[in-house]
């Protein structure tokens, strides 16, 4: 008896057809996955400010204020008041909502508040112009809402809506 001493090749591999398959639920995926870098590169998810102005009889205001940023990140709310009227006036007020405030961690006041969420202004001169500076990080998720006012006396109040959204 002789021996076969060849060696048995396997059988060649069966074709597949090479193509990309997804499922239902990876389509409805695909889209969202796409969307967030297309958003980040248009700087929808980034950092952004709005800058609001108001008058009354007495005073000029431009309030800066972050709309957007992210979360355990420091930001600034800038108040900026000038007074337009020919007297001096002996105190001007500027005061947050504590619902606004409140969803914020490391509030810091410049000039230091009076009360809380409220800062005092005196002697301000015709002319002059005064800034408040609030230092605040974000705590708390997602979109936070309250009201400014700025007062200079005799009942001369200016209102603003404030509206800063925090992201994860």
């Amino acid at each position: 008896m002789e021996q076969d001493n060849s060696v048995a090749s396997p059988p060649e591999p069966p074709g597949i057809e090479r193509r990309l398959k997804f499922y239902p639920l990876q389509w409805i995926g695909l889209p969202i996955l796409i969307a967030v870098p297309v958003l980040a590169l248009f700087g929808v998810l980034g950092e952004s400010w709005s800058t609001l102005r108001g008058t009354t009889s007495s005073l000029e205001i431009s309030v800066r204020y972050p709309t957007r940023f992210r979360y355990k990140q420091l930001n600034e709310v800038h108040v900026f008041v000038k007074n337009v009227s020919g007297q001096r006036l002996d105190t001007v007020t500027v005061s947050f909502d504590s619902t606004y405030i409140s969803r914020f961690s490391t509030v810091t006041f410049l000039p230091a508040a009076t009360r809380p969420y409220e800062v005092e202004m005196t002697e301000v001169l015709p002319g002059e112009d005064r800034l408040v500076v609030v230092e605040l990080q974000g705590e708390q998720y997602w979109r936070h809402e309250g009201k400014l006012r700025v007062s200079g006396g005799d009942g001369d109040t200016a209102s603003f809506a404030l509206s800063t959204i925090i992201f994860p």
